[in-house]
């Protein structure tokens, strides 16, 4: 009963942990993706800035 009890608690707090994480990574992950964006459209003003002329 209590070693059930001990693997219930060790894979709760894993799923925890892979949760957290998962958080952890979509955020790091949004922020690169803006920066990309960001940096993608700034190239295309300028590509676009420099061909017009």
């Amino acid at each position: 009963m209590y070693l059930m009890e001990i693997a219930g608690d060790i894979t709760e707090r894993i799923q925890e942990i892979a949760f957290g994480l998962s958080i952890i990574i979509s955020g790091l992950f949004l922020l690169e993706y803006k920066r990309f964006t960001q940096e993608q459209e700034k190239q295309e003003m300028i590509d676009g800035f420099l061909n017009d002329n």
